[in-house]
């Protein structure tokens, strides 16, 4: 669910300090899967999937392509801010039933932007 960028994050991070081609894709196998699986979502947690996975993973490589989803993950992001609260809601559709739900988590996740 929103936990699913942090493995191949470790693995990009691990990657790069230890120089193993294991590691390497072992962290873009699991990128790829985050892009797959959650290509659609509509949801604050779309910064813990895409900034360790495809930023880490850009910054690791410098693989346009993990740039591209990154910042199209953050344009999803992005059109969830709701002006007249000037807030980020946290779960659902940004003018849904919770859309004035907001979490700390949606702070964290900021980062992507």
């Amino acid at each position: 669910f929103w936990t699913e960028g942090f493995w191949p994050g470790l693995c990009w991070e691990l990657a790069g300090h230890s120089g193993d081609p294991r590691l390497a894709a072992a962290a873009r196998q699991a990128t790829e899967r985050v892009i797959a699986e959650k290509a659609t979502m509509d949801d604050h947690d779309l910064g813990f999937l895409y900034y360790p996975s495809c930023v880490l993973g850009f910054a690791a490589t410098g693989d346009e392509l993990l740039r591209r989803h990154a910042l199209e993950a953050a344009r999803r992001l992005a059109r969830r801010y709701r002006e007249d609260g000037r807030y980020i809601p946290a779960h659902g559709p940004k003018d849904g039933p919770q859309a004035g739900f907001a979490i700390i988590d949606t702070a964290m996740n900021l980062r992507l932007l």
